[in-house]
């Protein structure tokens, strides 16, 4: 992920790296969607850990991408309204989770205070 950050690169950035990360948000997208869809249509089952613990880290992902890059504005829309929905899931699916319940807002509160959001 911190190929995308503007603080951690170099001048001449490597642009394949650059790709790479970008990549990774694009699956954090589609697994936060995929998700959700599958959430709303009552397919998970069983164990939650991983679904949960996936989802997680691809809503911190998305949220860091948005927090690295805040002068792209054409994809904050999309990306904020996938982590928040990666959020919602969460909350959803750590109803008995104790431990998913303490950090469920995390994301959301670091967007928040970052990106002056009244959302939370």
């Amino acid at each position: 992920m911190h190929y995308f950050s503007s603080r951690f690169q170099p001048r001449d950035v490597d642009r394949r790296s650059y790709a790479c990360g970008v990549a990774a948000v694009d699956a954090s997208q589609e697994m936060i969607r995929t998700t959700a869809d599958m959430y709303r249509k009552r397919a998970l089952n069983g164990s939650y850990w991983f679904v949960t613990s996936a989802t997680y880290f691809a809503v911190l992902t998305v949220v860091f991408f948005i927090l690295e890059n805040p002068d792209v504005p054409k994809t904050q829309p999309a990306l904020l309204s996938d982590a928040l929905e990666g959020k919602n899931v969460l909350v959803g699916l750590t109803k008995n989770s104790l431990a998913f319940q303490r950090c469920d807002r995390f994301p959301v509160r670091l967007m928040a205070r970052n990106l002056a959001l009244d959302c939370c």
